[in-house]
C-alpha cells in the first residue's frame, strides 16, 4: 500500500508467540528512523509496517529475520495455519515437560524419603534424574530461551529471560550436586515449572481465540444488509431475509 509520503507492507511472523515476542519486533524496527509505525495483531501474527518512500524494505525485513523470525506475505490461511502449528507445538511441550517430571519426581520421592538409601543408589537416581531432565528442558524450555536470546540479541530485556534464568539456575545448581557436591537437586522442580508456564501460555492462547471469535460475531451481527443478484441486477435486502438459493454478490 502507499501514501503520500510513506508505503506499507502487511507480513505475517512465524514464531511470534507471545507479548514479548510482539514488543521484541515492535521495539527493534522502531529503532530504524526510516520505520514510521509499526502495528501488530499478536492472535493472527500480522506485522503492518508504515516505513518512507527511502528506505530499504529487504534490508527491514532481513532485520526481522536477524531477531529470529521468519516473515511472509499476510495470509489469513497462512496466519491460520501457523496458529494451529503453534498449539500443536504447545500441547507437545506441555506433554513432554509433564511426562519427564513425573519421572523424574520418582526418583526424588525415593530420595526424599529413603533414609537409609545406599549412597551409591542414591547417586545413580540423581545421574537418571539428569539424564532424563536434560532433553526435556532443552525441548519444552525452548519456548522461553528462544524468546530471552533474540530480546537479548538486541539489547532489550522481557519476562521470558527472567524466566529462563531461573530455569537454567536450577538445571545447573542440580548438575553440579549429581556430579561433583551433595546437595539437593531441583531436576522436577524445573520441569515442573516450564510445564505450568507453558499451562499459562496455552490458556491465553485458548482466551485470544475466543475473544477473536467474539469480535468477529460482534462484526458480523452489524451486517443488516446484504446484496443479492436477482436477473443479472443487484439489488440490496435485509440479511436475515436471504434464502438458500440466493446468489450473493462480493463486492
Amino acid at each position: 500500500d502507499e501514501g503520500a509520503n510513506s508505503n506499507s507492507i502487511n507480513l505475517v511472523a512465524d514464531d511470534m508467540k507471545c507479548a514479548a515476542c510482539a514488543w521484541l519486533i515492535e521495539n527493534a524496527l522502531l529503532k530504524d528512523e526510516d520505520i514510521i509505525a509499526v502495528n501488530i495483531n499478536l492472535f493472527s501474527k500480522k506485522v503492518i509496517i508504515e516505513y518512507s518512500k527511502t528506505a530499504d524494505i529487504q534490508k527491514i525485513i532481513k532485520g526481522i529475520y536477524m531477531l529470529g523470525y521468519k516473515v511472509y506475505p499476510y495470509s489469513y490461511s497462512v496466519a491460520e495455519k501457523m496458529h494451529n502449528q503453534y498449539k500443536k507445538s504447545l500441547l507437545k511441550k506441555m506433554a513432554v515437560a509433564a511426562f519427564f517430571a513425573m519421572n523424574v519426581m520418582l526418583f526424588s520421592v525415593s530420595m526424599w524419603f529413603g533414609d537409609d538409601i545406599e549412597s551409591n543408589i542414591e547417586n545413580l537416581f540423581k545421574i537418571l534424574s539428569f539424564t532424563l531432565a536434560l532433553p526435556a528442558i532443552i525441548y519444552s524450555g525452548s519456548e522461553f530461551f528462544k524468546s530471552a536470546l533474540n530480546s537479548i540479541k538486541i539489547k532489550a530485556v522481557n519476562m521470558d529471560i527472567a524466566i529462563s534464568v531461573a530455569i537454567l539456575l536450577s538445571f545447573v545448581y542440580s548438575t553440579y550436586n549429581t556430579f561433583y557436591g551433595t546437595g539437593e537437586i531441583y531436576f522436577e522442580s524445573s520441569l515442573m515449572l516450564i510445564f505450568f508456564l507453558l499451562v499459562g501460555r496455552f490458556i491465553e492462547l485458548k482466551t485470544k481465540e475466543k475473544i477473536s471469535l467474539l469480535a468477529e460475531n460482534i462484526i458480523l451481527s452489524d451486517i443488516q444488509y446484504s446484496t443479492i443478484i436477482q436477473n443479472d441486477k443487484t439489488v440490496e435486502i435485509l440479511s436475515e431475509n436471504i434464502k438458500k438459493e440466493d446468489i450473493i454478490a462480493c463486492l
